[in-house]
């Protein structure tokens, strides 16, 4: 009778999840598996050998083995000698499996790290993991919106800046007006004080212009003490606003931030155990934090 690792309950252990806890479990059941079949083939050769004696005897009763435990006669030789054939197909791929789940143990125990670990130990460990990934991946969302709201104020804080500078460069722009505007008015008064009697204007006239372009001087005053009253004040005003917005962001990013140096911290003890899973959400928290870092320089 032929037998197959499937029958054996061998193809079992193929896909055992990679932990200490499974791959003891897979061990176990390859150890069972080759008890009973020892036992059984133990069983068939004892048959075999017992049918073989018992062949040419008179003795119409069962035979019967040293413990007093009836024997198949109908088991011969042949069918020993093929379940012996079978057995010995069979035992490289059950040695192998055996020693490939004690290989994945001796790993599992290289990487943890720890003596003797016991299935509780595994368990907590795991529950310690689950509750650490949820913590870490809260801290995520709170990073991502503090970045959110500090992406709008440093909106608002460019489009500010921009609109004082263009503010700067229209007042930049007005005493280069009002100087030509001056030199305009002393161009005229030169002209009319000329000895060409056909450039003089009437008396009425050249008041009335005197009196524009003074007003117009006037009027270009006004309106520069205007700028520089409103709306480079109301640009300062603004940048001190948007800043004051800013200082509880740092705050909270300054908190953040030693929150996940903490949990950095946490990790690398972890990691010195030989969990290798966190690396990566340990590089996520650097390039966040270094990210952060230089969004603050730019707007610095």
């Amino acid at each position: 009778m032929l037998q197959t690792l499937v029958s054996l309950g061998i193809a079992s252990t193929v896909d055992v999840p990679l932990t200490i806890a499974a791959t003891e479990t897979a061990l176990t059941e390859l150890n069972d598996i080759f008890d009973k079949y020892a036992f059984k083939f133990r069983a068939f050769v004892l048959t075999a050998k017992v049918s073989d004696d018992t062949s040419s005897s008179n003795d119409k009763s069962r035979p019967r083995n040293s413990d007093g435990l009836e024997i198949d006669s109908n088991i011969t030789l042949t069918a020993v000698t093929d379940e012996l054939a079978a057995s010995l197909e069979l035992y490289p791929k059950l040695r192998f499996k055996y020693l490939e789940q004690e290989a994945k143990l001796l790993y599992l125990r290289d990487v943890f790290d720890i003596e003797n670990m016991q299935m509780g130990d595994i368990e907590a460990e795991e529950k310690y993991l689950k509750e650490y990934k949820t913590e870490l991946r809260e801290l995520k969302d709170e990073i991502r919106v503090l970045l959110e709201e500090i992406e709008g104020a440093v909106q608002r804080v460019t489009k500010g800046w921009e609109e004082n500078q263009k503010n700067l460069s229209e007042l930049e722009k007005l005493p280069q007006d009002l100087s030509e505007l001056d030199r305009a008015i002393k161009e005229e008064i030169t002209r009319f004080e000329g000895d060409d009697e056909t450039m003089h204007l009437p008396l009425n006239d050249t008041e009335a212009l005197i009196r524009n372009l003074e007003l117009e001087k006037s009027a270009l005053g006004i309106e520069i003490r205007h700028l520089d009253n409103n709306v480079i004040l109301g640009g300062k005003q603004q940048m001190e606003k948007l800043g004051r917005e800013l200082e509880p962001m740092v705050m909270d990013y300054a908190e953040l931030v030693g929150v996940v140096k903490q949990e950095k911290e946490l990790r690398e003890q972890v990691r010195e155990k030989g969990q290798e899973d966190r690396n990566v959400e340990g590089r996520w928290n650097k390039a966040v934090i270094e990210g952060m870092k230089q969004m603050f320089d730019m707007v610095a």
